[in-house]
């Protein structure tokens, strides 16, 4: 019946990939419970399909098995079987579904579509009544109701919480001598005593240089801290590949120099095992692009694989809603700002610095030197700027590196700079502790 429709009005839909995520279920049925947590029946185009899986869940529920048995059975019973197009149709599904491998990439897939035909269908409504010459006042009001519609339909909207001073004090000390009441390290002493002792869940903090003044290597650093103490962290690489990151992890942790890496390949090897058993995972994504599926990819790695630390290299890179640099990196700032919020985690936001800042004479960043918004400044909880000395000019000792905080919005700024040691081959910076920090310091 859809097939017949031209193909410039056809619904986005993957017919196809409907077919093999129900062959999926009649497979395996257990991976039922993980689909049903990305699709629901009503995100499947194909009239048949929504009837099949929606038998399917019914099945799971009342503790049915589901095969190529009991689904038609099932179906038959509530008179449906017709509808999903007969058994020979489910038994046609199961065959030809080649792997299960893949059901979560396609269950992803067939969610898209399915949002993507609720943005087209309330666009398609407004534009309908633009062309019947609805007044403006009426529009405006129609699109603020689909806007709420929409954020129903694709899950982004939820209820604003209240609760009390009272109650949110008596949570806060309860959480006063636990983990989760410990500021978290950044990975460099120094300025972690510079900045109050850490960070906190919850928090933005952004850390902006110029191009090849290391901001990847100090995520990558504060990534090693988090991981070494046992918490999974979550990068969006939109500057380096895995395979780079990979090999700067492997800088950090191996002692065999660069240049004699091919005679030491056993090892290497050695190390690199030795990273992954003495560190928790650090799952890395690439090729994001836009700010919202960058997003979607850190909500996923807290939820999943419960990540406690997510790093974002950098935010000029994402795309955003926007006609220009910066109202795109305003709205990539507010968005993420939310989602540490949402989720709770601190979130490092790597920011390039403008070109303007390389005729200072001393070069110092401050807030405005930011690329791009007043936004980051603003939404940013903890703001940090690293200058490579050397990158500037060639005479500079090469091993000297500098931190600068210039923002802190939840506690003092006990230092404003931090001068500390590089060693690039290795790919750290010595950031050591000051004489007079104590534990005192990360308790808030």
């Amino acid at each position: 019946m859809h097939a017949n429709q031209p193909a410039d009005v056809m619904p986005p839909a993957n017919s196809e990939f409907e077919r093999l995520l129900l062959g999926c279920v009649l497979l395996k049925p257990q991976l039922l419970t993980e689909i049903r947590d990305v699709v629901a029946a009503a995100d499947f185009y194909e009239p048949q399909h929504q009837t099949i899986f929606r038998a399917m869940v019914a099945m799971q529920g009342d503790g049915i098995p589901i095969d190529l048995a009991t689904v038609p059975s099932r179906l038959a019973e509530q008179r449906e079987l017709a509808a999903a197009g007969g058994t020979g149709y489910i038994v046609d599904c199961c065959r030809d579904c080649p792997t299960t491998l893949h059901y979560k990439f396609w269950a992803n897939e067939i969610l898209e579509k399915s949002q993507l035909r609720m943005l087209k269908y309330h666009a398609t409504e407004l534009l309908d009544d633009l062309a019947h010459g609805v007044p403006t006042k009426s529009l405006i009001a129609s699109a603020q109701n689909r806007l709420a519609d929409l954020q129903k339909e694709l899950g982004l909207s939820k209820p604003p919480q209240t609760t009390t001073l009272a109650s949110a004090a008596k949570k806060r000390a309860a959480a006063i001598g636990t983990k989760a009441g410990m500021l978290r390290k950044l990975g460099f002493p120094e300025l972690d005593y510079a900045i109050g002792g850490g960070v906190r869940d919850g928090e933005m903090i952004i850390f902006g240089a110029r191009p090849n003044h290391c901001k990847s290597l100090v995520a990558l650093q504060s990534i090693h801290e988090q991981t070494l103490l046992g918490d999974a962290c979550v990068i969006i690489s939109e500057e380096m590949t895995a395979e780079t990151l990979g090999e700067r992890t492997l800088l950090f942790s191996s002692d065999i120099p660069r240049e004699d890496w091919d005679e030491n390949k056993i090892v290497l090897a050695t190390d690199a095992e030795l990273y992954e058993q003495t560190h928790a995972a650090c799952y890395v994504v690439t090729g994001s692009v836009h700010c919202a599926r960058a997003i979607e990819q850190i909500t996923k790695a807290v939820q999943e694989y419960g990540a406690k630390y997510a790093v974002v290299d950098y935010a000029q890179l994402l795309e955003s809603p926007g006609r220009t640099e910066y109202e795109q990196v305003k709205a990539t700032s507010a968005a993420m700002k939310r989602c540490a919020i949402a989720l709770n985690i601190p979130l490092l936001l790597l920011c390039q610095l403008n070109r303007e800042i390389e005729k200072s004479k001393t070069f110092i960043p401050t807030n405005k030197d930011l690329r791009g918004a007043g936004q980051l400044e603003q939404d940013a909880d903890v703001v940090i700027f690293g200058v490579w000395p050397h990158r500037l000019n060639p005479e500079n000792n090469a091993t000297d590196y500098q931190f600068f905080v210039t923002k802190n919005r939840n506690r003092p700024i006990r230092k404003a700079a931090v001068p500390c040691k590089i060693n690039p081959s290795r790919q750290y910076i010595d950031a050591t502790k000051p004489s007079n920090y104590t534990d005192s310091f990360d308790r808030v």
